[in-house]
């Protein structure tokens, strides 16, 4: 009778355990976490070794969806304990197989919160293992998903577009659209950050389509916010603006969802101040992202190293705006709020270090400038963010080309290539609009240390027409303050060659225009048009606009490609002739009559008149000679 009875209590157990599962599924945490511990304090039943670890791991779920972290870390050893209490035969129940998988994926998310990344990753690895063992189609969906998550945020996009493509190859095989469209996300956000913009319009439509069928609004904030960032960085900003400001609408329109779309709210804050950056109205940017900070201090999650990384940006994007309109109270905030994090999480170090740098090379004095220059070199190095890295790379190679003009050493000219050729792959991997900009101006630079003027007029010239068409009234500013420096520079440049003329002719041999030569043309061959999302049109046809100038073509005004039908002005065309005669698109010529000519050995072909070097009686150099 007493066996009867104790071998009742067990299957009661058994039928509670299953209870608490089903109210997990639910989202009833808080009743699943009350019904578990009444299991586990309960001292009149002696339950097996599978029970205790079954009810360990159910307490253990529970508790990280009520992101009680400490008390989870805990019911993570004692359920440990259990497992090695256990022989082969317990181990290999398919139960206790999935409780372990559970457990190797619980501590994985535990470990990626605090920033111990590849830890995480190993986790995961051993969850994905166990699942594919028990071919758990969707559990091996979700540890893919978080080691793709984690690899992007280390910045190995490759590696994470490997998990996310795998991960759609399963959504597929299990025809489950949700899944399908969390995977489709995934390799957008991912090719965005890549700069594969086409990739990332592909799969965002597709992606769309799904969650618009679904009404599933949290996917379709994120969606959103992705379009935004699309457009943004193709340079249509009134486009991108919609985007975002239909992911504010779903937030403060569905009330019953605002939890699970607060990142994709705190995200479109974050990026229309970006925006008004760019259109120069610096105080308006600086409210936004102002309240993307509080919003994510109040509705996001804190000692969370993902979540934390975005404040982390916010608060390096606020001392950046600050820094245009002097707002010392606000880059101070800031700067401490980064300090802070800094002291949290090691790796936080780099932000709090770009902050300061970004800071003294906006100060006047040549010795803060020279600090600057000292804290970029130790960064370079480190790798977050693409864009961030592309910024710290060009910054960079700004003070040593300021260096090299006053000190005229040589060994410069090595970190300057190097540089250049990082800023090459990288401008490759992150193509925008801003990205071309600032390549244009970067090369106008190296084309005034080569002594060709007039190609560097030129190029600043191209480069202010672009960001004046797409609204980037900051890198306006700055583009015309550095066309009215040119010929300051130039006299410059020309006293240093007269003291120096060998660091002339090995500038002249190194040719460093070339590198930022081939990301510029790496652009250029992916079609950098301005084209609609929806209808994905890469050229011109319908409207009647200069690709170049954007402004209205008429009848009598008008000069089409033959090989792709881009539309450009007579004047823009005649333009295109004198620099390259190539069209944007195809690179056909426009002048059949003449060559194309690289933009590179574009200053061999101008006949205006260049720095003068001093005569050389072993030789002539072109470049320095007045025609």
């Amino acid at each position: 009778m007493k066996k009867v009875k104790q071998s009742q209590q067990l299957e009661n157990i058994d039928k509670l355990i299953l209870k608490c599962l089903t109210l997990l599924k639910a989202r009833e945490f808080d009743q699943a976490l009350s019904i578990v511990n009444n299991i586990l304090n309960e001292k009149s039943t002696q339950m097996n070794l599978i029970q205790k670890f079954g009810a360990r791991i159910t307490r253990l779920v529970a508790l990280m969806a009520l992101k009680k972290f400490k008390a989870a870390n805990e019911e993570i050893k004692l359920s440990e304990q259990i497992i090695n209490q256990m022989d082969n035969d317990n181990k290999e129940n398919s139960l206790v197989k999935d409780g372990i998988g559970r457990l190797f994926s619980i501590k994985g998310a535990i470990q990626s919160a605090q920033g111990e990344l590849e830890d995480a990753i190993v986790n995961y690895h051993h969850s994905l293992e166990i699942y594919e063992t028990l071919n758990k189609k969707k559990s091996i969906f979700y540890q893919l998903d978080a080691i793709g998550w984690i690899k992007r945020a280390q910045g190995k996009l490759d590696e994470a577009l490997k998990y996310f493509h795998k991960m759609l190859s399963l959504a597929e095989e299990i025809h489950e659209e949700r899944y399908i469209a969390q995977a489709k996300f995934a390799i957008a956000f991912a090719n965005f950050y890549k700069g594969d913009l086409d990739q990332a319009t592909e799969q965002a439509q597709e992606c769309l389509v799904l969650y618009e069928k679904l009404k599933h609004f949290r996917g379709l904030a994120a969606v959103y916010s992705i379009f935004g960032s699309i457009y943004r960085g193709r340079g249509e900003f009134d486009k991108s603006l919609e985007y975002y400001r239909k992911v504010l609408t779903i937030f403060n329109e569905n009330l019953g969802i605002q939890q699970g779309v607060t990142h994709s709210y705190c995200y479109a804050l974050r990026n229309i101040g970006w925006i008004y950056y760019y259109r120069n109205k610096i105080k308006k940017s600086i409210e936004y992202l102002r309240e993307a900070v509080k919003a994510h201090k109040s509705l996001c999650e804190s000692n969370n190293s993902i979540f934390d990384y975005d404040l982390i940006i916010f608060n390096l994007f606020l001392t950046l705006f600050a820094i245009e309109i002097d707002d010392f109270r606000q880059i101070e905030d800031s700067m401490e709020e980064l300090s802070k994090f800094a002291l949290k999480w090691p790796w936080a170090d780099f932000f709090l270090k770009l902050g300061k740098a970004i800071i003294l090379k906006n100060k006047q004095r040549a010795k803060y400038r020279f600090q600057a220059q000292q804290i970029l070199e130790e960064i370079k190095d480190q790798k977050f963010d693409f864009q961030l890295e592309f910024e710290i790379q060009v910054n960079l190679c700004d003070s040593l080309l300021e260096e090299l003009k006053y000190s005229g050493e040589e060994e410069i000219l090595m970190e300057i290539q190097d540089l250049l050729n990082r800023i090459s792959d990288v401008a490759n991997k992150q193509r925008s609009i801003t990205t071309l900009v600032t390549l244009y101006s970067l090369q106008s630079k190296l084309a005034l240390i080569e002594g060709n003027a007039e190609l560097s007029r030129k190029l600043l010239t191209k480069a202010l027409k672009i960001a004046e068409n797409k609204g980037l009234e900051l890198l306006s500013k700055k583009l015309t303050a550095q066309q009215n420096q040119l010929f300051n520079q130039l006299e410059e440049w020309r006293a240093l060659f007269i003291r120096n003329s060998k660091l002339q002719e090995r500038i002249e041999f190194l040719n460093l225009k070339r590198y930022v030569t081939k990301a510029i043309n790496e652009v250029l061959e992916k079609k950098f048009t301005p084209q609609t999302v929806e209808e994905k049109v890469t050229v011109h046809k319908e409207k009647k606009s200069c690709l170049v100038c954007k402004g209205e073509v008429e009848r009598f005004n008008i000069y089409i490609c033959p090989k792709c039908n881009s539309i450009y002005c007579n004047n823009c065309a005649q333009t295109l002739t004198t620099l390259e005669n190539a069209c944007w698109v195809c690179n056909a010529p426009i002048d059949s009559l003449k060559p194309i000519i690289p933009i590179q050995d574009h200053r061999k072909e101008s006949k205006v008149k260049t720095l003068e070097k001093p005569k050389n009686p072993l030789k002539e150099d072109k470049n320095f000679s007045s025609n």
